[in-house]
């Protein structure tokens, strides 16, 4: 009983507690810094300023590496007058020995003369199809003959041998896949460079002339497509017979059949100029363009003789009436 009383006791607070039981601890407030030391909370405007001493500011960073190409991969300049437009210029070696060439990318077809060029949205399906037949033609020489080099010459002017060559061009380059380079030689009128709506400021005469200083052998050609190149007369010489005679003219259309599928040549008219006489032995063959019902036969038989019967690959006869059977 004695225990169970003092028991009682005990829990009325009527016996103190011994004091050999351990004191309960102090309230919060009791505690001081020097004994728990507390971590003080960073205000959140300090952030910043801790981000700043742990990572270099940008401006202090080393210049990033430019992603664009240098200038000696892409060149910029100004479009010239006249529809041509040039998107970028570049050379490249076209053999050992080869001249460069300075690529121009084009821009459009003449208006007055789209619908008879033979690419998509331009001549009518018959039209594009007769050319392709044409092309055929060529393509069959080539796999069996090792043909490179075709002139594509008339006996008068007007016949449309400018425009045939130039489709000629379009329908290798696009429907064939081939590579073709298109040289303007007619020295004494060119008219390649009006279907392509282009400026005829440099071509081949800079290149016969550059040939003759030794100092630069860049040609500069104009890019129709990936696979159609377009090297005009850049001008009229006062003596085109003197350039067509020389050495570096041929040494010109043979390291140019090197390292294109096809090297197409528009000629002046062959029934009363000399031109056609001497570019004939540039070439492995030749495609006499008449036009229907205007050309005087003589005159046709003329040309025959003078680029000579077996270099005649073939005749395309012009504004010819379709008779529907």
């Amino acid at each position: 009983m004695n225990r169970l009383t003092d028991a009682m006791r005990r829990a009325h607070g009527a016996i103190p507690l011994p004091a050999s039981n351990p004191a309960p601890p102090p309230a919060d407030d009791a505690f001081t810094p020097e004994e728990y030391p507390s971590r003080p909370a960073a205000p959140r405007e300090s952030a910043p300023h801790a981000a700043e001493a742990s990572v270099p500011p940008r401006q202090a960073a080393g210049p990033r590496e430019s992603t664009k190409p240098s200038s000696d991969q892409l060149t910029r300049v100004p479009p010239p007058a006249g529809g041509q437009r040039v998107r970028q210029t570049h050379d490249a070696e076209t053999g050992t020995g080869s001249p460069r060439t300075t690529a121009m990318e084009w821009s459009a077809v003449n208006a007055k003369v789209v619908e008879r060029v033979a690419t998509p949205g331009g001549a009518p399906p018959m039209m594009t199809e007769e050319y392709r037949r044409v092309a055929a033609v060529l393509h069959h020489a080539q796999i069996s003959q090792g043909h490179k080099i075709l002139m594509v010459t008339s006996a008068c002017p007007s016949e449309g041998k400018t425009l045939t060559a130039c489709n000629l061009a379009l329908t290798l380059s696009q429907s064939y896949e081939k590579r073709v380079l298109l040289i303007d030689m007619d020295l004494r009128k060119p008219a390649v460079h009006d279907l392509f709506d282009l400026k005829n400021t440099a071509g081949l005469l800079d290149v016969l002339r550059n040939d003759r200083k030794k100092q630069d052998r860049t040609v500069p050609v104009v890019q129709v497509s990936p696979r159609l190149q377009l090297l005009l007369t850049g001008g009229v010489p006062p003596d085109p017979v003197s350039l067509l005679t020389s050495d570096a003219l041929r040494n010109l259309v043979k390291e140019s059949s090197q390292v294109f599928d096809w090297v197409i040549i528009d000629t002046p008219p062959a029934a009363f100029l000399p031109d056609c006489k001497l570019l004939s032995t540039l070439v492995d063959a030749a495609m006499l363009v008449v036009r229907a019902f205007v050309t005087p036969y003589p005159l046709v038989q003329q040309v025959v003789d003078a680029v000579g019967h077996d270099k005649i690959i073939g005749v395309v006869l012009n504004h010819a009436e379709h008779v529907r059977g």
